[in-house]
C-alpha cells in the first residue's frame, strides 16, 4: 500500500521508446462520478474541465517521465419525464507527457462519447411531502468508439505508436452501468453511488480492464439570497482489472485506489457552478511505479425547462430539499 495524491485511479506509461502495455490513467476511458448535479430536476447543457499529473519512476533501461491530462468535457441532460433522465458527454483530450531527457509526446483530439440512461426508482414527487426523503436512480448506457486510439509521436528521432492509455480514445465500445442512492433531511444528506464498465476490444485487439467506481459524500444544503450552495465531503474507491493484448494479461496493469474528496456546488437561478478536488489516501497499481499528482475538475451548466420544487423554496435547489426554507438564520445578505 502506498499514500496516493491524485483523484482517479491511474495506471502510467512505464517505458518511453516501446510499445509497453503498462498503460496510464486512461483518462480517455476514466469512470467518474457525475456529482450532485443531475439531482435538480431539470434539463441542463454544460461544460467541464478536468486535470490531472503523474509522475513515473523507470525501471531497467527506461526514463522516468511526468505526465499531464486534460479534458474538456460537453455535456448534458435531457428529462422527458421526472423519473427518466439521459445524458450525454463529449469529450476533448489533450495529453503531455514529459520525460526527464527532454523528450517530450503531445496528443489531443475527440475522446469517446457516453450515453446513459437512468430512471428514478422511487418515485420523487412522492418524496416531497416526507421528513426523511430519498431517491434512487439506476441506469445503463454506452461508451462510443469516437476517439482516436492510433495515434503515433516521434521520440529522439524514432515514430512509434503511443501506448493505449496515451490516446484520446480507447477505440472500443463498452457498457455502462450505474446507480445511486440519495437520503436526506431537512439541509443534510447522503448519498452512494457506483459504476461499472464492461469494456470491449479494439480494433488491434487490446482490451482495457473492466472498471468498478464507488462514491459517498456527506453533504449540507444551504441558502444565500437566492443562491443555493453544497458543500460535501466524501470518499471513492476505484478499481480496474488488468488489461488484455490479444487475450493475454499485461503487466502492470489495472489496480484500485482510495481517494478523499472536497467539493462545492452552487445553484443560482438558471445556472450551476461546481469544484471539485480529489485527494487519494491509499493505492496498489501499475508495480509501484507510479506517483500520482493532485486532481481538480471545475463546471459550469446552463439550467432550462420547468424547475420541479416547492412553492416556498425561494432557490432551484434539488428537489431533494423541497422543504428548505428561506428564514432569518438561512439566509444572510
Amino acid at each position: 500500500m502506498k499514500r496516493l495524491t491524485i483523484p482517479f485511479l491511474g495506471w502510467l506509461v512505464l517505458t518511453p521508446l516501446s510499445a509497453s502495455a503498462c498503460d496510464i490513467c486512461g483518462c480517455s476511458s476514466g469512470a467518474q462520478s457525475m456529482g450532485l448535479l443531475p439531482l435538480v430536476h431539470r434539463h441542463f447543457l454544460g461544460a467541464r474541465w478536468q486535470g490531472q499529473g503523474y509522475r513515473t519512476f523507470a525501471h531497467g533501461s527506461e526514463v522516468n517521465s511526468r505526465e499531464y491530462f486534460y479534458a474538456w468535457d460537453v455535456w448534458g441532460r435531457w428529462m422527458p419525464h421526472p423519473r427518466w433522465q439521459v445524458m450525454a458527454l463529449i469529450p476533448y483530450q489533450y495529453n503531455l507527457r514529459e520525460f526527464d531527457d527532454a523528450q517530450r509526446q503531445r496528443v489531443r483530439g475527440l475522446g469517446d462519447v457516453s450515453l446513459l440512461a437512468q430512471f428514478s426508482v422511487f418515485d420523487p414527487l412522492m418524496s416531497r411531502a416526507r421528513s426523511w426523503r430519498h431517491v434512487l436512480q439506476v441506469g445503463g448506457g454506452v461508451k462510443l468508439p469516437t476517439g482516436d486510439f492510433r495515434l503515433r509521436a516521434t521520440t529522439n528521432g524514432l515514430e512509434e505508436a503511443l501506448p493505449p492509455a496515451m490516446q484520446p480514445g480507447t477505440g472500443s465500445t463498452d457498457v455502462l452501468a450505474s446507480a445511486l442512492y440519495v437520503l436526506s433531511r431537512g439541509r443534510w444528506g447522503i448519498s452512494a453511488d457506483a459504476s461499472y464498465r464492461l469494456t470491449g476490444v479494439n480494433g488491434d485487439g487490446y482490451r482495457f480492464g473492466p472498471r468498478v467506481n464507488g462514491a459517498f459524500r456527506l453533504f449540507y444544503v444551504g441558502l444565500w439570497r437566492k443562491i443555493a450552495w453544497t458543500p460535501y465531503l466524501g470518499a471513492q474507491l476505484d478499481h480496474r482489472q488488468a488489461d488484455f493484448l490479444e487475450g493475454e494479461q499485461q503487466p502492470e496493469t489495472g489496480g484500485w485506489a482510495v481517494l478523499a474528496t472536497a467539493g462545492l456546488e452552487v445553484f443560482a437561478q438558471n445556472l450551476a457552478f461546481s469544484l471539485t478536488w480529489s485527494q487519494p489516501q491509499a493505492y496498489e497499481l501499475s508495480g509501484g511505479f507510479v506517483v500520482p499528482q493532485g486532481r481538480l475538475s471545475a463546471s459550469i451548466a446552463i439550467l432550462f425547462g420547468r424547475q420541479q420544487m416547492a412553492s416556498n423554496a425561494p432557490a432551484p435547489v434539488p428537489l431533494l430539499f423541497p422543504n428548505v426554507q428561506s428564514d432569518t438564520n438561512a439566509v444572510k445578505q
